[in-house]
């Protein structure tokens, strides 16, 4: 091992003794980004998980979410919102003590700006959605025929500023 490894090993052990908090920088597939602004985001419910086909990271600006609902469950809904007040993914997921459990949403959940769309011909639902900078959950909300609410978490997203340039 040369000095040049153990000083930069030095310094990477310092920043995480110090600097506990720091997250990573995200890196961008810019060419997921350009496929979900052109095909949307498909998010997929099968009434006990849910799945997502597009990126974890994306830009500023208006995303089409597609809810493809293959659940038994009727009244699904989807929600993209953000989370605020440096609340996490974790922190939301944390109060639900089974998959599925409805909970009121806290206060630092913030609903993003939606225009919902329905097929009238097949009832699916599809969204568009503004996101600003910031941490995002995506999950499916609805009630069940006898009115018991659900809830299921998605995945958590990052809304990155557009580059300069």
């Amino acid at each position: 091992m040369n000095k040049h490894s153990i000083v930069n090993i030095v310094f990477m052990v310092i920043g995480l003794v110090f600097f506990p908090g720091c997250k990573p920088e995200l890196s961008i597939d810019y060419d997921a980004v350009e496929r979900a602004n052109r095909e949307g985001i498909t998010v997929t419910f099968q009434g006990d998980a849910c799945e997502i086909d597009g990126p974890d990271v994306l830009l500023v600006g208006e995303y089409h979410f597609i809810l493809n609902d293959i659940s038994q469950i009727s009244n699904a809904d989807l929600f993209v919102s953000k989370l605020t007040d440096g609340h996490t993914y974790q922190d939301l997921i944390d109060p639900q003590t089974t998959p599925g459990e409805y909970y009121p949403k806290p206060y630092w959940v913030v609903y993003a700006t939606k225009e919902t769309m329905v097929d009238s011909t097949t009832g699916q639902r599809s969204y568009d959605i503004k996101l600003e900078s910031g941490e995002y959950a995506i999950y499916v909300y609805g009630l069940t025929e006898s009115a018991e609410k659900w809830l299921w978490f998605c995945l958590p997203i990052t809304v990155l500023d557009k580059p300069n340039g």
